[in-house]
């Protein structure tokens, strides 16, 4: 394969009324804790810190391990990349995935750690797993996650959806993926990582120029910062008006030269959500119901 998936073998849905009786405080994109503080050369994430990331486990030989990140969309919705779940398609989703919330030591469900079996998988129906074309999908929950201050769902980009409207702000990105060490990061991770001209990508390694779609963007750090294998699936996540917002996913990046998991060129392909939000809409549990409604950015807000 020319590329490598960062897979080991990445909000309409969220402000929640008094009517519902369920906690006021159920705001997407916004932190219920002040936090101040290596994805590779990462700084460590504290709890509370990220509280929508999600991370899914597959079953292998009798254990699940973890595999890739994903987002918390609502009380029953993760949001990650199709290329995640494939590898167990046809087979009962509720025995062979599972997704912790909440945790941030991979090896270690604290206090704070939700473990949520799966009631079902939606891919994207032109998912291309040859070329990864639309790799997005939703996990669907057979229990409802307990919001708290440890947990929480992101919002849904409901904003511009051109790209170019984004290049050069920075996100966030999250993951116990590869460090340098070629292990698993024992501590969930952060990194600060800019949308670039997709240009800089396909520059920088030819199979970028072969995968990448319009409905992809290309994102990269400083030299030793970026995604690493296990990282994918994961959000990137931008902020506006004091909320954070998913705008992507991370998706693949070039086969490294070496056995670290390592990105060679310093940059990743992602899923632009943005792109999606049509689709995503009519899967979402919480979209349109319990007093749910679309976040709106302030119309002042440059973005």
């Amino acid at each position: 394969m020319l590329y490598k998936f960062l897979v080991l073998l990445s909000c309409s849905l969220c402000v929640v009324s008094e009517m519902d009786g369920r906690r006021e405080d159920l705001v997407c994109g916004r932190r219920l804790i002040n936090t101040d503080p290596m994805i590779h050369k990462g700084r460590k994430v504290l709890a509370g810190q990220w509280p929508w990331y999600a991370a899914i486990f597959h079953l292998d030989r009798d254990t699940h391990e973890y595999k890739c990140g994903g987002t918390i969309l609502d009380e029953y919705t993760i949001l990650t990349a199709a290329h995640c779940i494939s590898p167990v398609l046809g087979m009962n989703s509720s025995n062979w995935i599972l997704v912790h919330v909440g945790q941030t030591q991979l090896d270690v469900a604290g206090t704070n750690t939700q473990k949520l079996q799966v009631k079902n998988v939606i891919i994207h129906p032109r998912f291309g797993e040859a070329d990864l074309d639309n790799d997005i999908a939703l996990i669907k929950l057979a229990t409802r996650i307990k919001m708290n201050n440890y947990v929480q769902p992101v919002c849904l980009w409901t904003m511009a959806s051109e790209q170019c409207k984004i290049v050069g702000r920075n996100g966030t990105i999250l993951g116990f993926g590869m460090t340098e060490e070629n292990v698993l990061a024992d501590h969930l991770k952060k990194a600060t990582i800019q949308v670039v001209e997709t240009i800089r990508c396909i520059e920088s390694a030819r199979e970028f120029g072969k995968f990448m779609t319009s409905r992809m963007y290309c994102g990269g750090g400083p030299p030793g910062i970026g995604a690493s294998d296990g990282d994918s699936g994961g959000g990137m996540f931008l902020a506006d008006n004091s909320r954070w917002f998913v705008r992507g996913i991370i998706s693949f990046h070039p086969m490294s030269n070496n056995s670290t998991g390592s990105n060679q060129s310093n940059f990743t392909a992602y899923t632009d959500v943005a792109k999606y939000i049509d689709w995503i809409r009519p899967h979402a549990t919480h979209m349109d119901k319990e007093g749910m409604e679309e976040p709106k950015p302030d119309k002042k807000e440059k973005y």
